[in-house]
């Protein structure tokens, strides 16, 4: 007899406003963490950890992990990297893994999961990795490869909110440091710098930089470098890019540099 799931999802409406209110973290019946992400049409429960819909393709957690697993494998018997050919029925079931995982991140950032939002986007970008390095279709490739800065921009994110949770501000600044010449370094492989001024993530990220400097400075205030190194104040007026500050505290390291020469040899 077919069932009626109508009951699943009773006294939960979706609503296309608030994002948050769609996104439930949940205990399962089998003890495990699970979420679960209302939309119009019902709703996608997902594992917490591992492949979102809990299968094992090979035996492995994800279809990715059975790719390179295969991939180590044959390095091992052959003593060499075998050229694993990715067919289009290969790229078909990697893309729909990736977009298991699109879905489990974005609820991962409404949840301020962010180590895991930041482990599900390096999922993606290794699953980029890995069809650029196999993908018999050049297509295929790029059809993946148009979503890079995206993703890079979804990993810098998460890095940027996890080290802020703990007001680790040069954590963060590094990161988003990272993230952007990432995005910036990708534009170059393939020629086109000129899309690294139009790249709406690194326009975010340069925003999201500008704000930090002066959270940053409101909540450390100038007395906060006090009793940090010479060094110490230089990496922070760097990542502040503060380059004014940065150039007198230089200065002042190679004036005591050459003072300690002076008087050893004295």
């Amino acid at each position: 007899m077919e069932k009626d799931l109508s009951y699943i999802i009773e006294g939960w409406d979706y609503d296309p406003d608030d994002f948050l209110g769609n996104v439930k973290r949940i205990r399962g019946e089998d003890g495990r963490n699970k979420i679960q992400l209302r939309t119009d049409l019902g709703v996608y429960q997902m594992e917490l950890s591992g492949r979102p819909d809990g299968k094992k393709p090979g035996g492995k957690n994800s279809l990715l992990g059975y790719y390179l697993a295969n991939v180590q494998e044959q390095r091992i018997k052959y003593g060499k990297e075998v050229s694993l050919q990715l067919a289009e029925q290969d790229i078909a079931k990697l893309y729909r893994e990736a977009l298991q995982y699109y879905h489990r991140r974005i609820c991962l950032f409404a949840l301020k999961e962010f180590e895991l939002a930041r482990k599900d986007a390096e999922h993606t970008l290794m699953i980029m990795d890995l069809v650029k390095k196999h993908s018999i279709s050049k297509w295929a490739v790029l059809h993946f490869e148009q979503y890079r800065p995206y993703m890079l921009g979804e990993k810098t994110r998460a890095i940027g909110l996890h080290f802020l949770e703990k007001k680790d501000y040069a954590g963060a600044m590094r990161g988003l440091k990272q993230g952007i010449n990432e995005i910036i370094n990708f534009y170059k492989e393939y020629g086109r710098e000129d899309f690294v001024n139009k790249c709406q993530q690194i326009k975010f990220l340069k925003q999201w930089q500008e704000q930090l400097r002066k959270e940053w400075e409101d909540d450390t205030g100038v007395s906060s470098t006090s009793s940090l190194s010479l060094e110490e104040q230089l990496e922070i007026a760097i990542l502040q890019e503060n380059y004014e500050e940065a150039s007198r505290i230089r200065d002042l390291l190679i004036s005591q540099k050459e003072g300690w020469t002076g008087r050893d040899d004295g």
